[in-house]
């Protein structure tokens, strides 16, 4: 009896040393994708403040959707490295040159009235993730950015309209709101597929 459960006490002591690695690299994951969640967050802030600033000199957002609109920011003293997502797939915008629609990491929802979304609905989609990230950041007409967790909501998000279908699951737009992101969506859908 004795000799049997020293054997099994030597078993447990050595699965559990075998799995300590494992689960240290697990952690090491999940702090990398952590980090790289935090880094897309820290740039949609940046984006955000460079969106006010265009708003104050031309009283209105960059009418145009996705990275059509968002480099008229760069106009406006946006850096290439504002438009920075580590988690992105994509080639990393370094230089101006390298922005393009394939390298930029965000979907923006181009030609919202600030001030009326402010006043009527302020849980607005401005900006977000690209779909094929692997985490979704949503950036709100309010400065606000939620974080989607995919696994927990055991869904597929592919394209822009499931990212709108998403959001008013959680807010419950008004009809008029939700039908016109729809559109806005099925547009931006199409400009990313080239179509």
């Amino acid at each position: 009896m004795r000799k049997t459960l020293l054997v099994l006490l030597t078993l447990l002591l050595a699965l559990s040393v075998h799995e300590l690695p494992a689960a240290s690299s697990r952690d090491k994951v999940y702090l990398l994708k952590k980090k790289q969640d935090e880094k897309c967050r820290l740039s949609m802030m940046r984006i955000y403040e460079h969106l006010k600033a265009y708003h104050a000199k031309k009283k209105a957002f960059p009418k145009l959707n996705n990275y059509s609109g968002l480099k008229e920011l760069v106009k406006n003293g946006a850096l290439p490295g504002d438009f920075v997502c580590d988690a992105y797939r994509g080639k990393k915008n370094k230089k101006l040159k390298d922005m393009t629609e394939k390298t930029n990491p965000f979907l923006y929802f181009g030609g919202i009235n600030y001030a009326e979304a402010q006043r009527v609905c302020p849980n607005i989609p401005l900006l977000c993730d690209k779909p094929n990230s692997r985490h979704l950041n949503v950036l709100l007409a309010d400065g606000n950015i939620i974080s989607v967790d995919f696994k927990r909501m055991k869904r597929k998000i592919s394209n822009c309209k499931d990212i709108v279908n998403l959001l008013n699951e959680l807010y419950g737009y008004p009809a008029d709101i939700l039908e016109a992101l729809r559109v806005k969506a099925g547009l931006m859908d199409k400009q990313l597929s080239g179509r």
